[in-house]
């Protein structure tokens, strides 16, 4: 172990340790929803790590976002080099997308303006044609930014994006649902530190 044990230490492993359960179960469908609380709960406890002791923070501002964010149950955000993302599963075929996320979501975005918010619809094949598929993955993401803002995201640092197959959450043959794939990322974009 790099440092001294901390809560955030022990929240990744026993997330890593529930994870481990459930894959040697063989789950059907994959734990993904278990995975990416690990993945951020282990990039929270890194983060913590890195922290100088003297108690000055040279924490950035995504590192804190994330951070804040990791505390809300329900989001399991994660960290990439877009900046920090909270997938959201639903809103297809006219299942819920979580109106109270997009409020909390919303309000984040108010309470971090220099973060500007991307919206991104992945959708998986459908017998349609990728213009309608696109165009609906549009609607869809229009939609979820209408609600952003209405929570007090500011709209001119919106922005959708319809991603369609481009980026699958799973390799192929790992799962047997390929609605899977079909996912909405909120994006708060790395404004550079």
């Amino acid at each position: 172990m790099v440092g001294p044990d901390t809560p955030a230490l022990t929240a990744a492993i026993a997330t890593v340790g529930e994870l481990e359960k459930r894959l040697s179960d063989k789950p059907r469908p994959a734990p993904i929803d278990i995975a990416m609380r690990a993945r951020a709960e282990c990039l929270a406890a890194l983060t913590a790590a890195r922290r100088p002791a003297s108690g000055t923070s040279s924490i950035g501002r995504s590192d804190q976002l994330l951070s804040e964010v990791s505390a809300i149950a329900g989001l399991s955000p994660v960290r990439d080099e877009r900046g920090v993302v909270v997938t959201l599963r639903g809103g297809f075929s006219g299942t819920d997308i979580g109106r109270d996320r997009l409020t909390t979501m919303g309000r984040i975005a108010q309470a971090h303006p220099d973060f500007p918010v991307l919206v991104v619809v992945h959708s998986r094949p459908k017998s349609e044609s990728a213009t309608v598929s696109a165009e609906r993955e549009q609607k869809l993401g229009e939609t979820v930014a209408a609600a952003l803002v209405d929570a007090g995201a500011n709209r001119s640092h919106l922005s959708v994006e319809a991603a369609g197959t481009a980026h699958p959450s799973l390799a192929p043959g790992l799962s047997r649902d390929p609605g899977r794939s079909e996912r909405i990322e909120i994006i708060f974009v790395d404004p550079g530190g």
